[in-house]
């Protein structure tokens, strides 16, 4: 996050270029990198879907990376799990992972935001519970010329006996994923 794209390029299903040079040519593009027997992926996927029929009329891209797990999926076997789910974003294929392995995707689904000017903006990682509040507000952030709010993890709990709150009177926080209690820390 906050750096530019490395040199990659794709070609959509369709035959449309996807490349960091393409980039400026739509305020935001969501790389959404993705496994066709993934789970997670195919739960996320409709939510997406639904964020982008109202962020595409304003030049957003939406470009589902597929991405090998396991298994190489062929071309159409991808389009129909894709169209199964009722998925209209641009497909294309990353064979062997490569770009995926450029924008440091190590788990499926990752959601790469970028920007205009080619910078990576956001990355949302999983199928994440805050999906359509947080992309849409780093969207609309983008769209309006705006840095993207950073989401920030609170702090972890501290251990307290079991039931009681970590401050008096207060209640316990939720438990979080590890990997939330890194947000905010240098890289």
């Amino acid at each position: 996050v906050g750096k530019p794209t490395a040199p990659f390029s794709l070609t959509t299903v369709g035959g449309k270029p996807v490349s960091n040079t393409e980039l400026a040519n739509a305020p935001a593009t969501i790389l959404n990198f993705f496994a066709p027997n993934c789970g997670y992926c195919k739960k996320q996927i409709p939510r997406l879907e639904t964020i982008r029929k109202t962020y595409a009329e304003k030049g957003v891209r939406f470009v589902n990376v597929v991405e090998t797990m396991g298994k190489e999926f062929t071309e159409e076997e991808t389009l129909n799990i894709l169209k199964e789910l009722g998925a209209e974003l641009e497909v294309a294929r990353d064979p062997g992972n490569k770009i995926g392995q450029q924008f440091n995707v190590s788990g499926f689904p990752t959601m790469v935001v970028v920007g205009n000017s080619g910078k990576v903006e956001a990355v949302n990682v999983g199928n994440i519970g805050d999906l359509e509040t947080r992309l849409q507000g780093q969207l609309d952030a983008l769209i309006a010329g705006k840095p993207i709010p950073q989401v920030v993890a609170a702090p972890p709990a501290q251990p307290t006996a079991p039931g009681q709150p970590t401050v008096p009177g207060q209640p316990t926080a939720p438990p979080q994923r590890p990997a939330m209690q890194l947000v905010g820390q240098p890289a």
